[in-house]
């Protein structure tokens, strides 16, 4: 099965599944797809419009939930 790797995370898109040195860690949908967009994309800023568009899809209405997710997937 393919990964991605981002420093020590073993990030498996097909599965939803993340790894950190061999232990799966457990996240919710939008916040594993948060990380995935923001690991493909190394040292760029990301705007919260950009994770809105492109996570949440452009008739998102929910700002605190989207907020939620980038500050899970980022600790």
């Amino acid at each position: 099965m393919q990964y991605i790797p981002a420093g020590e995370l073993h990030i498996y898109p097909e599965k939803y599944e993340v790894v950190l040195h061999g232990v799966a860690i457990p996240l919710r949908p939008k916040e594993f797809e948060v990380l995935l967009y923001l690991v493909q994309l190394p040292g760029m800023v990301i705007t919260r419009d950009d994770l809105m568009n492109v996570v949440w899809g452009f008739d998102y209405i929910g700002g605190q939930r989207m907020c939620m997710s980038a500050r899970c997937a980022r600790s």
